[in-house]
């Protein structure tokens, strides 16, 4: 398939297709029509554009290299008219360069015109400042909020952060000497945002026997190799970075103790009702992502914090 055909299949039933019977359509209609049509494709669809199809009924119907009462046309006639079309879009503001090209459909000639979409942040407009938008059917003239929308585009700094959490085993050690084995819960900070952000509070929303509560672990990692390895709050997080936030299971659940959920436990069990239900991260602006924990890492955390406060408990 090549490259015309796959475009018009993508953007067929999307407003980006509009149908010309006349392919002489850029010389047989006025030219304020021509730019506005023009406009509207480029301003609607953004980077993307559009595509004049000349040659074909409203209803899609092919019918060639025709004018506008359907007599066939000269190559010399086909030439003027995208020589006019080139001049009609150069008068656009800033200048618009389209490209015609000659395509077939079912062994039937056609030309398609492409229009470029508008760039992030800027729009085309007509030599009297009017901007039009929207499709054939529904032309809109693009007031001052719209422009003012589509200027913010390309300046305005998107904040957002994307969340994954898993359990792993960490193993230290000193050459073949075996130190510590423990359970790690990995809570990763992607920002996938356009301007640098930091992470100001990472939260748990714990289960405690049917009482849900968010809290928050301490480290309490003595190793400074450790230390090193788990990310730190407040530091700049660029976009497209990662920072990966680390638990040492064990050791965190002492931090526990202070929630009132907990007191409510009489005994720690294999049976108390225990999860790890979500991680919460709040940003420097204040706005929290939420991730709910997968079941696989629900488990491996219920495990090892079960362990762990029963040893804090000297169950």
């Amino acid at each position: 398939m090549d490259e015309i055909t796959q475009r018009l299949d993508e953007a067929e039933g999307t407003g980006r297709v509009e149908y010309k019977r006349s392919c002489l359509w850029p010389l047989e209609t006025d030219p304020t029509k021509v730019q506005s049509a023009l406009m509207r494709l480029a301003n609607a669809n953004a980077e993307i554009g559009g595509l004049p199809h000349l040659g074909r009924e409203d209803d899609g119907t092919v019918v060639g290299l025709v004018d506008r009462t359907l007599q066939s046309v000269t190559l010399p006639q086909l030439k003027a008219s995208e020589q006019k079309l080139v001049q009609i879009a150069a008068k656009l503001d800033p200048p618009m360069h389209i490209r015609w090209f000659t395509h077939e459909m079912g062994g039937v000639p056609t030309v398609v015109v492409e229009v470029p979409g508008r760039p992030m942040g800027g729009w085309y407009q007509d030599e009297n400042g009017v901007t039009k938008t929207g499709s054939a059917s529904h032309p809109v003239i693009a007031r001052q909020s719209r422009l003012q929308q589509w200027a913010r585009e390309i300046n305005e700094p998107v904040y957002q952060l994307g969340i994954t959490t898993f359990v792993n085993t960490m193993i230290l050690s000193t050459g073949n000497q075996m130190m510590e084995t423990f359970q790690v819960l990995n809570v990763a900070v992607r920002n996938t945002g356009t301007v640098t952000s930091y992470v100001e509070s990472v939260g748990f929303v714990l289960d405690f026997d049917g009482v849900t509560e968010i809290v928050s672990l301490v480290n309490s990692f003595t190793d400074v190799v450790l230390n090193q390895l788990s990310a730190q709050l407040h530091t700049p997080l660029a976009p497209g970075s990662k920072q990966t936030f680390q638990y040492n299971l064990a050791k965190a659940t002492r931090s526990l103790s202070d929630y009132p959920a907990w007191h409510r436990n009489q005994r720690i069990t294999d049976r108390m009702k225990f999860a790890l239900l979500e991680v919460v991260v709040t940003d420097e602006l204040g706005t929290t992502y939420r991730e709910t924990v997968a079941e696989e890492t629900r488990d491996a955390v219920r495990r090892a914090f079960i362990k762990g406060l029963g040893e804090t408990t000297g169950q």
